[in-house]
């Protein structure tokens, strides 16, 4: 090999190096940029609770979780909701550690992946996993809606809803 091809291979492979980190640092402050975990007891986390529930008052959720997993409460709309939806928004109150997450997630990703949506729920050993069967195109029909809004089994309060 020589000299230039040495140089020449050592250039690209720093290049794909320096795009790796650039990459990884984007994906990390963009994580950190849809994510935000405080600590609460219980009254700050309903005070919250209550304040993005304020926006569907008398709402029904379209998301019930139940001992055979998740229901529909009603169906999909056949007319596309008059506006697109911009956001996703999920807020988990947990007891043991007392912390208040929300994860406020573009509607453009969703609609990226169409894949059915997963609610998790922490249980002794692990994690559950109910697949809703709801995909980002059906949740577009209800336009800014209330989705769920539940105790889950490990003790957790979890509260979606879309704008």
């Amino acid at each position: 090999m020589t000299k230039k091809q040495t140089t020449v291979l050592l250039a690209i492979l720093g290049i794909v190096v320096v795009l790796c980190v650039v990459s990884l640092a984007a994906v990390l402050m963009f994580i950190r940029s849809i994510v935000h975990q405080q600590d609460a007891d219980a009254q700050a986390a309903g005070t919250v609770m209550s304040a993005a529930r304020a926006t569907f008052t008398g709402a029904i959720p379209i998301i019930e979780m139940r001992p055979g997993g998740p229901v529909f409460t009603r169906p999909v709309p056949d007319a596309p909701a008059p506006s697109p939806l911009h956001t996703m928004h999920v807020l988990t109150w947990d007891p043991d550690e007392r912390s208040l997450s929300r994860i406020d997630i573009p509607f453009g990703l969703l609609r990226w992946n169409d894949a059915p949506f997963t609610i998790a729920g922490r249980v002794t050993g692990g994690f559950s996993m109910e697949r809703v069967g709801i995909h980002a195109r059906d949740l577009e029909r209800f336009g800014p809606a209330l989705l769920f809004d539940q105790d889950m089994p490990d003790g957790t309060h979890t509260l979606i809803w879309t704008d």
